[in-house]
């Protein structure tokens, strides 16, 4: 739809300068002293974008039927949108299949082959099950961005179409005035040039609510069947307090990466040492550069003028190497939790200074509004105020956003999106909504 309306909105911005100019030379009175202008032929270009005006206002009822249809869209919960990625992960699934696979194996009789094959087994079912989980937080967190995403371009595209209606009938009685012959402040040429203004941007939304459609419908597994969503965000926020040591500790407990490390060097011995070695390159390539399985012409080399160690020494080395890299994802790890948190409080401060200053805004068009009423202000003046009102809407609705970014972040590196019933350390403190 959006390549169908590309090429006449574009046609609807030109034809609408055009319009605007033919109607301002029509409204103005005649001057004596101006001397005649030359009349101007319509040449077949000029006849091919008015014919493609004529279509302007089909296009724009189109987008706007478009926008009250997504109004009726499937609602969407947070919870829900969690729920349904998780089910739908891919990844996740291909690893419990993968984990059916290995325990569908039948074991050796031999006792000493058997333990040997049930230690590795339970060592790959550990692996697999805890890259499963890590799977499917992954394709929640992906999910819940798009689902803020989704909101948000909804939710703008509410403003913007409000903004539109601010600025037609501004137009609207502008011309009125004109008519009448009552002298006005009002510049229509300026008032247009912004509502093209806000249309063009009107086309990168529209792109917008229908790349994030796609994109959830895929990851909550409705791809075969796509259709819109009305994600149900939360536009009250309150000031939170974040716990930030508190918070780094659940997400270095709650980290997958860490477990598996941890796994490996506790059941690291003989029997599954060749096992682990061949799981190494999924966590660092560099881990794996000696091992025996890692067989390409580096490690034969390395293998040649190293010969390896007994493998009581291989084994005690590899754990030694496992824990150091464990430590060092653990600063890593740490590091990134600060770093969500941190952006999370700036957010929040962005939040509050957009909300005082849309109340400003909000109090200023009200007096605007009731001033123009007395006949004290110009309708020029009321019709600027609503005008910059509706962007800092906008701009509220963006700072929303950045915070829900924000918090599916911190929530994504600490582990405590999925499963349900985890929560990150953070104190509510009331205060009234952030968006009214």
């Amino acid at each position: 739809m959006r390549l169908r309306y590309g090429r006449q909105f574009c046609a609807l911005l030109v034809l609408s300068s055009m319009t605007g100019l033919v109607l301002s030379a029509a409204a103005a009175s005649p001057k004596e002293e101006s001397p005649p202008r030359p009349e101007r032929t319509i040449n077949r270009l000029d006849l091919k974008i008015l014919q493609e005006i004529a279509s302007t206002d089909a296009v724009l009822a189109d987008l706007k039927h478009e926008f009250e249809q997504q109004k009726q869209a499937e609602p969407l919960e947070e919870e829900e949108c969690r729920r349904l990625a998780a089910e739908a992960s891919t990844s996740a699934t291909l690893l419990e299949m993968e984990l059916s696979i290995v325990l569908s194996q039948k074991l050796p009789s031999a006792n000493r082959a058997l333990q040997a094959a049930c230690a590795r087994r339970r060592l790959e079912t550990a692996l697999i099950s805890n890259a499963a989980v890590n799977a499917r937080r992954r394709t929640v967190a992906q999910a819940l961005e798009a689902f803020v995403a989704l909101a948000t371009a909804q939710a703008r595209l509410e403003t913007l179409w409000n903004t539109v209606a601010e600025l037609d009938a501004a137009v609207a009685e502008s011309a009125r005035l004109d008519r009448l012959g009552i002298p006005s402040e009002m510049k229509p040429d300026k008032l247009r040039a912004d509502r093209e203004h806000v249309l063009a941007q009107g086309v990168a939304l529209y792109e917008e609510v229908d790349k994030r459609n796609a994109q959830l419908a895929y990851l909550l597994g409705r791809d075969d069947s796509p259709g819109s969503f009305r994600p149900r965000l939360s536009w009250h926020i309150h000031p939170i307090t974040i716990d930030v040591e508190a918070t780094v500790a659940l997400g270095l407990q709650n980290n997958e990466e860490l477990r598996v490390l941890d796994e490996l060097a506790r059941r690291l011995d003989a029997a599954t040492l060749e096992t682990i070695e061949s799981f190494l390159p999924g966590l660092q390539p560099l881990l794996s550069i000696a091992s025996a399985g890692g067989r390409g012409k580096l490690g034969l080399l390395l293998s040649f003028l190293c010969p390896p160690k007994p493998d009581g020494s291989r084994i005690e080395a590899r754990r030694a190497q496992l824990r150091f890299y464990r430590d060092r994802r653990r600063q890593e790890l740490a590091s990134e939790i600060r770093d969500a948190a941190a952006t999370l409080v700036t957010s929040q401060q962005r939040l509050s200074f957009e909300r005082e200053r849309w109340k400003l805004l909000r109090d200023e068009c009200d007096d605007a509004t009731q001033k123009h009423g007395e006949g004290v202000l110009p309708l020029l003046a009321v019709t600027n105020a609503k005008i910059e009102l509706r962007r800092q809407e906008d701009a509220v609705i963006s700072a929303i956003a950045q915070w829900h970014g924000a918090r599916v972040k911190l929530g994504d590196v600490t582990g405590t999106l999925w499963p349900p019933g985890q929560e990150m350390v953070l104190v509510t403190e009331p205060e009234d909504a952030l968006k009214q």
